[in-house]
């Protein structure tokens, strides 16, 4: 199968919020989420150049054994774009978390 840059379905809150809560009552609340700048994330894409069509985003643990997300650049033919740039080590909720959002009660 080859990725067309379609994938993934939009969703609003009545859907990410239990989703969200979801993970938080099997997982914990020790790492909820992790920030990504604009400007970050347009560094990767704008490395990738035309043969991306979408971002990967991988489970990972930092040098320090704390969990984090690679998010990596892909191909349509699936393909990671691994040579290129890549990004990790957001700000992670907690601490930085939306105090307000019901994604993150």
């Amino acid at each position: 199968m080859a990725f067309t840059g379609n994938e993934g379905d939009i969703i609003y809150q009545a859907t990410a919020e239990p989703m969200t809560r979801a993970y938080r009552e099997q997982k914990g609340t020790e790492f909820k989420a992790q920030f990504f700048g604009k400007n970050q994330l347009k560094q990767i894409i704008d490395d990738a150049g035309s043969e991306y069509v979408g971002i990967r985003i991988y489970n990972a643990l930092d040098d320090a054994g704390n969990q984090s997300f690679v998010l990596v650049a892909v191909k349509a033919d699936e393909n990671d774009l691994y040579e290129n740039k890549m990004l990790a080590n957001g700000p992670a909720c907690p601490p930085c978390c939306a105090p307000d959002s019901p994604l993150n009660e």
